[in-house]
């Protein structure tokens, strides 16, 4: 059986292999894992791969941070554009449906007022829909491409 490859073992990884390897079974391997766990060259090179992972984590956050806020605004401007669309929809259902609406607006007992308002606020709440289906795709393509990247770059520090 061939000797695992300690020189990419992160340091608690060694401890951990020492930990539970039976030494008088792999003498030779005990001793591999004591040599790179008191190697100094080896000690600084598993800490700053660790150094890099943190970094690239931290870079991650830091772009899904801004990610979320840019959803977030966009979301925000549909919301905002949106609203008066439903309050249009709501009034127009609202004169439609109800016996006497000119109680609440004397415009709601106006027929062609009502449609319009059921028009021009259906309009609004298909383009808010619309829109919101648009920012979800673009920021799902994004995600999807940062995802891969990400895998791709850990790949690449793992060897």
């Amino acid at each position: 059986m061939s000797m695992p490859d300690y020189d990419n073992y992160t340091y608690s990884e060694l401890e951990e292999a020492l930990l539970y390897l039976d030494r008088d079974k792999w003498p030779e391997r005990y001793e591999a894992i004591q040599q790179r766990l008191n190697d100094p060259a080896h000690r600084e090179k598993v800490l700053n791969s660790q150094i890099e992972a943190n970094k690239n984590q931290q870079q991650e956050e830091a772009t899904e941070k801004a990610r979320q806020k840019i959803i977030a605004k966009d979301m925000l401007r549909v919301s905002l554009f949106g609203t008066p669309g439903s309050i249009m929809l709501g009034l127009g259902l609202f004169g439609f449906f109800t016996e006497k609406p000119e109680n609440l607006f004397y415009l709601l007992g106006e027929e062609y007022f009502v449609y319009g308002l059921l028009i021009v606020g259906g309009i609004i709440e298909l383009w808010q829909m619309i829109e919101i289906l648009r920012i979800k795709r673009k920021h799902k393509k994004n995600t999807t491409a940062v995802s891969k990247e990400t895998k791709n770059h850990s790949s690449v520090i793992r060897r």
